[in-house]
């Protein structure tokens, strides 16, 4: 979960460029009373929000839904509203004025695979 200046989260605000998660998860519930961002619907991520929502006993506000990442965290710079991406992409990414919460919510796990062609090619870095 990524928020802009606007939110009050307990996390204090980040200094570096680079987003920097919190070593203290929290609960999906701390965020029910914030309006989200999402990407675009029919994404696991979204699925996963919405569930780990309702689970928690809340039906999440969603005001903007996007397929452009850039987009997303553009919003959540500007103060907007609060957004849900994957780690993997707060930590390649350089955005100031965002600060990254983990949550501690088995329905948040999103599992991913690499996969590849059979017989393709594999760079030593994907071998490793």
């Amino acid at each position: 979960m990524i928020s802009g200046p606007r939110t009050t989260a307990s996390a204090g605000p980040l200094t570096a460029s680079v987003v920097r998660i919190p070593a203290t998860p929290q609960p999906v519930t701390a965020f029910a009373n914030l309006s989200f961002l999402l990407f675009e619907t029919g994404l696991p991520l979204n699925r996963a929000v919405t569930v780990a929502s309702h689970h928690s006993g809340f039906v999440p506000e969603i005001t903007v839904r996007s397929v452009q990442a850039e987009f997303l965290f553009g919003l959540i710079a500007a103060g907007l509203e609060t957004g849900f991406l994957p780690r993997m992409m707060l930590e390649t990414r350089r955005h100031d004025g965002i600060r990254a919460i983990a949550l501690d919510d088995p329905d948040m796990l999103w599992h991913m695979t690499l996969a590849w062609r059979h017989g393709g090619y594999l760079s030593d870095t994907v071998r490793a």
